[in-house]
């Protein structure tokens, strides 16, 4: 796990964002282009670095509103650890699910959300 203020490359670590199973979300300085983005970090095997590489390319594919757009990926070695790190537009107002954690949401407002999802689902 990253952390605040660690430097990785053009980057310098911001905050945990979340993560899962397939690796970590955070947010991060990109220092050659003065903004901030999301980075995922995925630990890979030499092997499996392809497969991650083929989900920042999938990604990339898909321009769609209500998609987060990759900017960027590579490997690179953290720590003696392979991974790949696929750069993603920052979205500042959150994911739903810390909308869903902060309070209640109307059947109304869930529709809408469910229906942005299926619109880009069926794009992609």
């Amino acid at each position: 796990m990253l952390t605040p203020g660690e430097q990785l490359g053009k980057y310098q670590v911001i905050e945990r964002l979340g993560g899962g199973h397939f690796g970590d979300v955070y947010k991060v300085r990109d220092h050659a282009l003065l903004r901030e983005a999301a980075l995922k970090v995925i630990p890979t095997t030499d092997a499996d670095a392809v497969k991650a590489l083929v989900e920042a390319q999938a990604q990339n594919l898909c321009k769609h509103d209500n998609c987060v757009h990759v900017t960027s990926a590579d490997i690179m070695d953290i720590r003696g650890i392979l991974s790949v790190l696929i750069e993603m537009e920052y979205i500042a107002a959150g994911s739903l699910q810390d909308r869903l954690n902060a309070s209640f949401i109307s059947c109304g407002e869930a529709v809408r959300h469910v229906c942005q999802i299926l619109y880009a689902l069926e794009f992609a």
